[in-house]
């Protein structure tokens, strides 16, 4: 271990006393001088000194030893301050001590080989609690560095962080608006909703798909039952092949209009739209959503309009055939008339056979009523 030494003496007795025994040890010795409590001052201030050796008689009228003592302790410097005296009161000794001195020393001691080797053991513990607080220091600064940089990264990801829990709760936010403008227009328009998941068979529903069955939502997701279990059997070959073409890609939506069960046991008549939102690259189909319509009552009313429009045509079928065959009665004898060679002397009788067909004609269409009056 290596160590610094000030020596502050007005003549070299000292330093030569000094440089006897603490080069003894074998140790790195670097010895320096100050001849007045002034250079000392400055060394101490300007050198990393680690042990300061003093002689009491320095001859300075504007700073003795004792003074020296007391501005090195006043600076809150711990170095070891070691006295050296040719002669000392008791006095002396003890205000040297009660100022910090290490160590007060008379330069004739007989034991001042054991006496330096104590004061270098001392020294060296000193310049060892020295390096230690340096590392520590350092190391102090290190972490302030490490804790300060990992504070700014801290504050840095909790901004993005701020920022990023922001954008997401704004997405939600935009998102459940979403939601509810979804529901209000599908209340609006009266539809069922569902979203499949074409590769697990995951469907989910809305309350009016189910309500639309005449069962609630929870009812439906008990049941357990797929979408094809509530089809019509002579509708669901159809309805199934019009799904596969749009999922192969042959159609741009799904369209299709079945019968399904209802809770009551009654076939209700749906309109299904629906469409694949995300196809794998391969273009596999993956989700996919539609709505329902229940058009039972305007299948109803078709099929009443229809058999209304069956039944009023049977009923001009009829008259049309009266009318026909009436017309072809009147014809016939018309056509009996002409064969027999009797025009001559029975026109005024054929034209009133013809003018009798006109007015059957006439008359017959009247009983036909037209498209509008028909609707």
């Amino acid at each position: 271990m290596s160590k610094t030494v000030l020596v502050v003496d007005d003549d070299d007795d000292l330093f030569f006393l000094v440089e006897k025994y603490l080069k003894k040890t074998g140790e790195r010795v670097e010895l320096v001088s100050a001849s007045t409590g002034q250079r000392a001052l400055q060394l101490i201030e300007t050198a990393n000194i680690d042990a300061i050796f003093c002689d009491c008689q320095i001859c300075e009228e504007s700073m003795d030893a004792l003074e020296l003592l007391e501005w090195v302790r006043n600076a809150n410097i711990d170095t070891p301050f070691i006295l050296f005296t040719d002669n000392s009161t008791q006095s002396t000794a003890i205000r040297a001590l009660s100022m910090r001195a290490d160590y007060y020393l008379k330069k004739d001691a007989e034991n001042l080989e054991s006496l330096f080797a104590q004061l270098n053991r001392h020294i060296d513990l000193f310049v060892e609690m020295k390096r230690i607080e340096t590392a520590c220091e350092d190391t102090k600064e290190e972490l302030e560095r490490k804790v300060k940089d990992k504070t700014e990264d801290l504050q840095r990801m909790n901004s993005l962080l701020e920022a990023e829990i922001t954008q997401k709760e704004q997405a939600e936010q935009a998102l459940i608006e979403s939601e509810e403008r979804l529901q209000l227009a599908l209340w609006g328009a009266d539809l069922g909703l569902w979203n499949l998941d074409v590769e697990s068979g995951e469907t989910v529903y809305n309350d009016r798909w189910a309500e639309m069955l005449g069962y609630s939502l929870d009812e439906i997701e008990q049941l357990d039952s797929t979408w094809r279990e509530f089809l019509h059997p002579d509708d669901l070959d159809k309805a199934l092949a019009l799904w596969q073409e749009h999922c192969d890609g042959k159609r741009e939506v799904y369209e299709a209009r079945y019968r399904m069960r209802a809770k009551d046991s009654s076939w209700r008549w749906i309109l299904d739209r629906g469409k694949v939102y995300i196809r794998r690259d391969d273009g596999r189909p993956v989700k996919a959503a539609g709505t329902h319509l229940d058009i039972t009552d305007a299948v109803r009313r078709e099929e009443k309009l229809h058999e209304v429009t069956r039944r009023q045509a049977e009923r001009d079928s009829r008259h049309l055939t009266k009318v026909c065959n009436a017309v072809l009665e009147r014809l016939n004898l018309v056509r009996a008339a002409v064969s027999e060679g009797v025009c001559e002397d029975k026109t005024t009788e054929i034209r009133e056979m013809l003018d009798d067909i006109d007015s059957i004609i006439d008359e017959g269409m009247k009983g036909i009523p037209s498209r509008g009056e028909r609707m």
